[in-house]
């Protein structure tokens, strides 16, 4: 897991479709404007033991639909539980 400081979601699924390992995100809460950016090479359904929860955290996890072998549509899922209890996936 790698970890950046990143102002909104948007950067940091930008950080992970450029990293070739990325299949799933965690997005830390606001704090002195900053979020922390978590691009992980695993997601809720390869390491289901790793998904635990984080106060404040939202996790994400990339989507790939393909359409035709010309067309895939990648999207962000996001997963939320309970709106006070958000999940995400860490690296002991």
């Amino acid at each position: 897991m790698k970890t950046y400081e990143t102002v909104d979601a948007l950067v940091c699924q930008l950080r992970c479709l450029r990293a070739k390992f990325c299949v799933s995100f965690n997005l830390g809460p606001l704090t002195n404007s900053k979020r922390s950016c978590e691009i992980s090479d695993s997601d809720h359904i390869s390491s289901p033991k790793a998904f635990v929860t984080r106060q404040g955290y939202k996790y994400y996890w990339i989507e790939v639909n393909i359409k035709s072998s010309y067309l895939g549509i990648i999207s962000f899922k996001n997963l939320n539980l309970d709106r006070n209890t958000i999940n995400c996936l860490t690296h002991n």
